[in-house]
């Protein structure tokens, strides 16, 4: 896979963030959603639906079997679009308890630059 990672520093901070995002204990947390993600994020999800942050944020009360998946991620890279913005890419799949990995999907994420750090403006995911 071509690397994109035109910084290095950048891309461990966004995979960092974004790995955050996956622990089920962040998407629990509106405190938490509302430090990453941006208030005009929007993700269009492997399934097709879309979301807002609004979603996002009402799921955290609503929808706690969802938040216990655990997430593998990997094939992490970058490609810095502005100084104020990043697209970050990498692979994922729900690990089950026995280890192995099923739902494959590739991930695409745009991040931005805010007052308040990087925030996920845009998130796309498509199965493979």
């Amino acid at each position: 896979m071509k690397d994109w990672s035109e910084d290095s520093t950048l891309l461990t901070v966004l995979a960092e963030r974004e790995r955050r995002l996956h622990q089920p204990i962040v998407r629990r947390s509106p405190k938490a959603i509302c430090q990453y993600l941006h208030p005009d994020f929007y993700e269009v999800g492997r399934s097709g639906q879309h979301y807002t942050r609004d979603d996002v944020l009402k799921s955290a009360y609503e929808d706690q079997a969802s938040l216990d998946i655990r997430i593998h991620a990997e094939e992490y890279y970058c490609l810095r679009l502005s100084a104020h913005s990043a697209l970050l890419f990498y692979r994922s799949a729900n690990l089950r308890s026995d280890g192995s990995c099923e739902r494959w999907a590739r991930r695409c994420s745009l991040w931005w630059l805010t007052s308040g750090g990087w925030q996920l403006r845009f998130h796309q995911g498509a199965p493979i």
